[in-house]
Parts: structure tokens; C-alpha cells; sequence
């Protein structure tokens, strides 16, 4: 009977502490077995760091629903490894312990049936495409997560709400990328950037508001958000890159803080996605200050301006005042520039001045032209 424990016992031994397979040159992937509750099996494979924790690099098994543990074998889980859970469609709810810091690239990408994720407040990164394609997302709550990569959360269509509370500075390419169920979005007021197509065709997204502390809406951040309606700015130092909002066709005004440093070209222009240059249009009301980005904006692109100080809309180009740019405008340009009618006065110049050197001359008149032939 001795016998028999003794063998028993070295048995298990060996079971849960098998080296499987090298990850990398000096990295050993060990395994760890044990039965659940149900008399389900289950191994979770790990990569002790060699100072008392590891990284929780893979998982076997069937549950639906998993809690990753805080700690395997004594040693402390402080990481999720690359596609650790990749396309593990049996699950259905993860939660991942205070202990974890990183969820590594492509984690839980393509759990087209995982639809809660419960996200430990010691996570600080998330990385690319961690959770790309996971369908059935419903929702995520980060609350100390410092960075998230790009894709990270691209495709997930059945997510509606996403709430940022402490600590989030970026939010990298293409995070939030189509997903069109969006409806909320709460960003913590330490957030500097949002890069490129961050929120790209988040059709469902209505309202979105901006901390002071963002830096930079990257290009095409929300471009095709076709439902949104309000855009509440902060009052930092911020850069809207070039069409970060373009045809967000529900949108119809946006107020321009004097804090904001540039904004890229058609930021707010409409544009179906195959027309050609000729037919973009330019409805968004941009109300600002004189001096501001707002007013650069208005003058290059020909968006209909509201300036705050004079208290009216002014239409960039539009001469005879009547609200619109027409051929009569043109004309009277081109014969200001000939010397045919008399030059105009400064407060008229301001109006007219395209190129923003101080005169009316022959490149105002020519892009007068363009914009009343509806010519980007």
C-alpha cells in the first residue's frame, strides 16, 4: 500500500509540472492539471519568470465559463501570453485577476461566444488585437488600464458601452474599429490620444465628450460614426487630425474651444466613401472664435462658420453676403483681382481671403470658383 502512494503521489507530481514545449530560446512552458468541481479536467499551461510569478501562456479545456487563477503552483500569474485563449469559442465569461498586468497579443481574439469579460483592476496594458472579433462582447470596464493596442477590440459588434476610470492615456489604431452596436463611450480625464480609425464606423455611437488632458484625435478617429449627433470638446491643447469626423452625416455644429491647436483637412466634411473629390459637401456648422483653429478651418475647407465675437455664420468666400457661394461670387472676385471693381474693404477681405496672406488676389478667386462648382 506504501508502495502503491508513493507511486501515486510521484505520478501527480510529474502530471502538474511537466515541461511540454520551449517557448523561446531559455523559456520552458510547464502544465498544470487538476479536476473542477463538475469532474471537468482542465490544464493551464505557464511559464515561470523565474522570480516568483509567470505568465499564464495557454489553456486546455471546454468550460464556458473561467476564472484565470491569481496564482499556479506558488507562483504569482502577472500576464496573459500571445493568443493564450485564441479562438477558444467554448467560452462565454472570463475573469482575469487583480494580478495579471498585460493581456498579450491576441489574447482572446476571435471568442466569437465570450460575451463578459471582467477586466482585474491591476491590468495596465492591453495589447493588439487582444480582443478582435470577439462578437459577443457586450461591454468593458477598464479601471486602471494605461494603454490599449490596436485592434484591440475591433469587429466586437454586440458591444454597446465602454467605460475608461482611471489611468487610460491611448488608445491605439483601429481599437474600437466597427463596432457598430457602440452606443456609450466614458473616458477617463487622463486620456492624451486617440489614434487613427480609433472609433472608425461606430455607426451606433450618438454623444461622445473629450477630457481636457486629449492631445490628439488621430485621422479618421470617428470618420462614418453615422449616428453621432454631439460632440462635447475639452478645453486642452488638442490636434483633430485630417477627416477625423468625416461623414458623421448626423452631425450638424460643433463648438471649437480657442484651445484647440489644428484641424487636418476635412475634418468634418461629408464624403460618401466611393464619390469622387467634386461631390463632397461641407454642412457642419463650426462655431468658434476669431483667431482660432476654427476660423482656419472654416476659411480652408468653406464650412459654414459661426463667429461667436461678430455673433453671425459666415460662409467663407461668399461676397455679396447672401449666405451661399454662388457664380456671382466668383465673378465679383475675378473682377476685383482684373482691377474691373474696386478693391474691397479689410472687414470684406477677411471674408474672402482663402489663402490667408491678407489680400483678395487670383488663387482666393480661383478657389471661390471651385467651391461654388462643389470642387474639394
Amino acid at each position: 500500500m506504501k508502495k502503491f502512494l508513493a507511486f501515486f503521489l510521484i505520478f501527480v507530481l510529474l502530471l502538474v509540472t511537466i515541461p511540454v514545449v520551449c517557448a523561446t530560446e531559455g523559456e520552458t512552458v510547464l502544465q498544470y492539471d487538476f479536476i473542477d468541481g463538475n469532474g471537468k479536467q482542465h490544464r493551464y499551461y505557464y511559464i515561470d519568470n523565474g522570480d516568483g510569478t509567470c505568465r499564464f501562456h495557454s489553456y486546455l479545456g471546454s468550460a464556458n465559463e473561467l476564472s484565470i487563477p491569481k496564482e499556479i503552483m506558488g507562483l504569482t500569474v502577472t500576464s496573459i501570453d500571445d493568443e493564450a485563449f485564441y479562438n477558444k469559442v467554448s467560452l462565454t465569461f472570463v475573469n482575469i485577476p487583480d494580478t495579471v498586468l498585460v493581456i498579450g497579443l491576441r489574447a482572446f481574439a476571435y471568442c466569437y461566444n465570450l460575451s463578459s469579460v471582467v477586466i482585474g483592476k491591476g491590468v495596465r496594458f492591453i495589447n493588439s488585437q487582444a480582443f478582435q472579433s470577439c462578437t459577443s462582447l457586450t461591454g468593458i470596464n477598464v479601471q486602471n488600464v494605461e494603454a490599449i493596442g490596436h485592434l484591440a477590440f475591433s469587429r466586437c459588434t454586440s458591444m454597446t458601452s465602454f467605460r475608461s476610470q482611471n489611468q487610460l492615456t491611448y488608445i491605439g489604431e483601429n481599437a474600437f474599429e466597427n463596432c457598430t452596436s457602440l452606443n456609450f463611450i466614458r473616458f477617463s480625464n487622463t486620456l492624451e490620444t486617440i489614434s487613427a480609425s480609433a472609433f472608425k464606423n461606430c455607426t451606433a455611437l450618438t454623444t461622445v465628450t473629450f477630457p481636457d488632458s486629449l492631445t490628439k484625435i488621430g485621422a479618421r478617429a470617428f470618420q462614418n460614426c453615422t449616428g453621432l449627433e454631439t460632440v462635447n470638446f475639452g478645453d486642452g491643447a488638442l490636434i483633430i487630425d485630417m477627416y477625423a469626423f468625416e461623414n458623421c452625416t448626423t452631425l450638424t455644429e460643433v463648438t471649437i474651444p480657442q484651445t484647440v491647436v489644428s484641424i487636418g483637412k476635412d475634418a468634418f466634411r461629408f464624403r460618401e466613401e466611393d464619390a469622387v473629390s467634386s461631390t463632397a459637401t461641407h454642412p457642419v456648422k463650426i462655431i468658434c472664435n476669431l483667431g482660432s483653429a476654427g476660423v482656419a478651418y472654416g476659411v480652408a475647407s468653406g464650412a459654414p462658420t459661426y463667429i461667436i465675437e461678430l455673433e453671425k455664420e459666415v460662409v467663407f468666400g461668399d461676397i455679396d453676403g447672401n449666405g451661399q457661394i454662388t457664380l456671382d461670387d466668383a465673378i465679383k472676385a475675378l473682377r476685383i483681382v482684373s482691377g474691373v471693381e474696386p478693391p474691397l474693404a479689410e472687414e470684406e477681405v477677411f471674408y474672402c481671403d482663402i489663402n490667408n496672406n491678407g489680400i483678395l488676389d487670383l488663387n482666393d478667386a480661383r478657389a471661390i470658383l471651385k467651391r461654388e462648382a462643389n470642387i474639394a
